[in-house]
């Protein structure tokens, strides 16, 4: 559906290599059925490493139907963090949270995003409607910049 809607199912400007690396690591946070996933991977190097997490493992394909570089792991992405996902991931990759975003408020969501993207990371955003349309963007670009000062990195809101 994305790929359809927008052309591709990473922003054109986002790398797929840092430093002649193609072992990138890219989180799909809320993969559902791991369809972007599946996709995404015919398209990257069979070294890049793609995980996708959901709140329930019922949507997930079997493991058998799975390339060898993509695995599915059950997380609340509302919850805590678990230490060894801080700093893993070159990407990550969020769609359609809007309709579970809690009050109104991503700040948390977001932070935990935040957590377990790398040094030099790369957030993905797809929202339904103009990415100017949606105060929780607007929001979550002022929670970043206020905790990511330190970071360097780039971020392509889309949509």
């Amino acid at each position: 559906m994305w790929n359809i809607r927008l052309g591709y199912l990473l922003h054109p400007e986002i790398p797929l290599e840092h430093n002649g690396n193609t072992e990138l690591r890219i989180a799909d946070v809320g993969a559902g059925n791991a369809i972007w996933l599946l996709e995404l991977a015919r398209h990257l190097s069979p070294s890049a490493e793609l995980q996708g997490f959901d709140i329930s493992a019922d949507q997930f394909p079997a493991k058998e139907w799975l390339p060898p570089n993509i695995s599915l792991y059950t997380w609340d992405a509302f919850g805590e963090v678990p230490s060894h996902m801080y700093g893993l991931f070159d990407i990550v990759h969020l769609r359609t949270f809007t309709v579970v975003i809690k009050g109104g408020n991503p700040a948390h969501l977001l932070g935990n995003l935040v957590k377990i993207l790398s040094a030099s990371f790369l957030l993905q955003v797809l929202g339904e409607g103009r990415f100017e349309e949606l105060q929780w963007i607007r929001t979550f670009w002022l929670l970043l910049i206020g905790r990511c000062l330190h970071r360097t990195g780039r971020i392509h809101p889309m949509g």
